[in-house]
């Protein structure tokens, strides 16, 4: 019977994170080495909003590895390419991440990513596959809520100081919100602001992808004592915001109130006693809250660390009044500034317009996969194939360039199938063999009747 011969080639499938739909490219490589990652990839494939276009402002980019071996390293577009499009890239092996960092427009970000040179290295064996994702963002995106984030150096917040003692020269809470919502932080259309966690699922990527560091997120009870709101972002105070390019940053992704830099720092301001309420602690009899009592509000998510918040009143500052994760993403409550936060987390989704409809996130899937030895149009597609795994399905997927076919045991499931590496050959049922006459019946003699 005819067999798929089976090799060890590399299928990338890409996947375009969409609203209604997939798209997708597909090509075919044998053996080990270097892939290309984008090729013809074009800025007009997608679907525009909000009056944006293939001219609109992008910050930045990423390629990472979502799975990652030693050896697999991906590489950035030629110097000459970023340079003329003012963009400069770093490679992260303990992250499997390349980074492009830099303003340019959606069409100049397209160029970077689909640039010949970007590609796909490793030296060791395909056989584990690869999951190979770029985002068209600032950061990182969440499938699970659309949303972008990006963990930042606390020293980041630096370049707005003004001189002299201001938010912006140490590791202030607010200044850190100054600099996720300025519009030089801008993205897609969308304002940045400090992170807000607010169900296990976003947790869980950040623990995934934005562990490690002590930093700030979007939650305070400068407003009441033992009242933890979120202060920023789509849970803080939404209608209040002014999302324009010539606002104050402190007013483009917060709830409006100013605090003053001291001691025991005051809150002034409509906002100071709004946004998202998630949970309260108990008061005692002094006027102080309970340490590691603050009861989730309606059910609302929280991953305080133990004994949290506590309000601890030593050191400079007289009490603990906003909101950071440690490295294990686990929530405790500092002063307003602290010399152990090393980082902050600005998130990008539900303030301003976002720019493109149809998803900003492509996956590539690498995989040893089984290619047939015919070539197109001359060999059988999968509809006449089996996999001898009775819990997969048959696909075949087509590239008209390489004028082949390829055939791919998968998983079946409702919507895209996840493509992995299939257990055993895709064969062609063999072609059953005409059924073998029956002899002939010879009847014996009829005897002849007896005569009178």
């Amino acid at each position: 019977m005819a067999r798929f011969r089976a090799i060890h080639s590399l299928a990338v499938l890409a996947l375009l994170a969409s609203h209604g739909g997939a798209e997708s490219f597909h090509e075919t490589f044998v053996g080990g080495g270097t892939y290309s990652l984008f090729p013809g990839l074009d800025c007009t494939t997608f679907d525009y909003i909000n009056g944006c276009s293939c001219a609109s402002n992008v910050r930045g980019a990423r390629i990472y590895f979502a799975t990652c071996f030693s050896g697999d390293v991906v590489n950035p577009a030629p110097s000459a390419t970023l340079s003329s499009l003012g963009l400069v890239s770093q490679w992260l092996p303990s992250e499997c991440l390349l980074k492009y960092s830099g303003g340019t427009t959606v069409s100049g970000m397209v160029t970077a990513l689909s640039a010949t040179g970007v590609t796909m290295s490793t030296s060791t064996s395909l056989d584990q596959g690869r999951e190979v994702r770029y985002g068209l963002a600032y950061g990182l995106y969440n499938p699970s809520n659309g949303h972008i984030y990006e963990k930042f150096d606390i020293t980041r917040i630096y370049e707005y100081k003004s001189g002299g003692t201001s938010i912006y020269n140490n590791k202030y809470w607010i200044g850190a919100q100054y600099f996720c919502a300025h519009p030089d932080q801008d993205s897609l259309g969308l304002v940045g602001y400090l992170a807000t966690v607010t169900s296990t699922e976003e947790n869980d990527f950040m623990i995934q992808y934005l562990g490690g560091a002590k930093g700030w997120i979007g939650g305070s009870d400068i407003g009441k004592k033992g009242v933890w709101r979120w202060k920023t972002g789509p849970e803080g105070c939404p209608s209040s915001y002014d999302t324009s390019v010539a606002a104050s940053p402190l007013r483009r992704s917060m709830c409006d109130f100013s605090l003053t830099l001291e001691k025991s720092p005051t809150c002034t301001g409509v906002g100071c006693n709004r946004g998202r309420k998630f949970c309260k602690s108990e008061i005692l009899s002094n006027g102080e809250s309970a340490d590691g009592n603050c009861v989730p509000t309606l059910g609302r998510y929280t991953n305080w660390a133990g004994g949290e918040p506590n309000d601890y009143k030593g050191g400079t500052w007289t009490g603990e009044d906003f909101l950071h994760v440690y490295e294990n993403l686990k929530w405790n409550d500092f002063a307003m500034v602290h010399p152990g936060i090393t980082h902050f987390t600005c998130e990008w989704g539900g303030v301003g317009d976002q720019c493109i409809g149809n998803g900003i996130e492509k996956t590539h899937f690498f995989h040893p996969t089984l290619l047939n030895e015919c070539t197109y149009p001359n060999c059988p597609t999968c509809e006449d194939a089996v996999c001898e795994d009775a819990e997969q399905d048959c696909h075949d997927v087509s590239n008209s360039q390489l004028n082949n076919w390829q055939c791919l045991c998968v998983l079946p499931k409702q919507g895209t199938p996840t493509f992995r590496a299939p257990s055993d050959d895709c064969v062609i049922p063999p072609t059953p063999a005409p059924p073998t006459p029956a002899p002939p019946t010879i009847s014996p003699p009829t005897p002849a009747p007896p005569t009178a």
